[in-house]
C-alpha cells in the first residue's frame, strides 16, 4: 500500500515539534518559564496526528472544565462557553 510522502513528512514534523514542546514544557515546570502552556501546545500539535493524544487531551479538558470554580457542569447556559446560549452567538449580528 503506497503512502503519500508529503503526509508522512507532515506527521513526522508534527510529532517532532509536539514532542519537543512537551519536553520543553516538562523542563520549564522546574525552571522559570510557561511549562503548562508549552505542554498544552505540544499536546495540541500531537493530537492533530495521533488519536491517542487527542483522547488524552479531551479527557483532561473535560476534567479541567468540570473543576473550574463557580461553574456548574450541568448548566448549558454557562457564560464562559463561547457557543452557549448566554453568549448571544445565535442572536445574529448586532443591530440586525
Amino acid at each position: 500500500m503506497p503512502t503519500d510522502p508529503l503526509r508522512t513528512a507532515r506527521v513526522v514534523a508534527g510529532t517532532t515539534v509536539g514532542v519537543a514542546l512537551v519536553g520543553a514544557g516538562l523542563v520549564m515546570l522546574v525552571t522559570p518559564g510557561p511549562g503548562l502552556l508549552a505542554i498544552a501546545a505540544g499536546t495540541a500539535v500531537l493530537s492533530r496526528h495521533h488519536t491517542g493524544v487527542a483522547r488524552f487531551r479531551a479527557r483532561w479538558a473535560d476534567r479541567l472544565r468540570s473543576a473550574a470554580p463557580g461553574r456548574d457542569p450541568s448548566d448549558p447556559s454557562d457564560p464562559s462557553d463561547p457557543t452557549g446560549p448566554a453568549s448571544g452567538a445565535a442572536d445574529g449580528p448586532r443591530g440586525a
